[in-house]
């Protein structure tokens, strides 16, 4: 299964999170990141409006079944066919407020004791972070140490024209 378009390849089961990933969807992982966890009336929030409906919500199913993120409140079960469908019409839900909501196949009923649903952090989100963590972390000593080559080469060739004798 190829999907592309919403800055994701699927293929053969390897998920990839690659740079052109949409905007509004990494400022969502990232902000999840960063709290550890977000209550799910904030993280529909975030999602960006396009049709206005549960279509909204299939890149983040798509981050849910990749194992990007996860979150507390009921979810279909692993063999269920249209899952990530399943999903998308859970987090519409969400979008339209607390209490007892239904949207096509799904109802979310809000009970008392579990007073919000939360999406919290992934470990294919973590990696992801932590690589490109460790690419910045590269590209900057990378960086430092060819610019203190750059001048410990400037510095040494000015001395050798001026005490040279050339």
């Amino acid at each position: 299964m190829v999907w592309f378009g919403l800055g994701w390849d699927i293929v053969g089961g390897k998920e990839l999170l690659d740079a052109e990933m949409n905007k509004s969807l990494r400022k969502v992982l990232k902000r999840i990141y960063n709290a550890n966890y977000l209550p799910a009336s904030e993280v529909v929030k975030l999602i960006e409006v396009r049709a206005g409906d549960h279509h909204d919500f299939y890149p983040l199913a798509a981050l849910v079944e990749a194992n990007y993120l996860a979150f507390t409140g009921g979810q279909p079960k692993e063999e269920e066919q249209f899952r990530n469908s399943l999903l998308a019409q859970t987090f519409q839900c969400y979008r339209q407020g607390r209490g007892h909501q239904s949207y096509k196949n799904v109802t979310v009923f809000d009970r008392e004791e579990n007073e919000e649903v939360y999406f919290y952090i992934g470990p294919k989100a973590i990696e992801f972070f932590e690589n490109r963590r460790s690419d910045t972390m590269k590209l900057l000593t990378s960086t430092g140490l060819s610019f203190f080559a750059a001048v410990t080469v400037a510095v040494i060739a000015y001395w050798l024209r001026k005490f040279g004798g050339a």
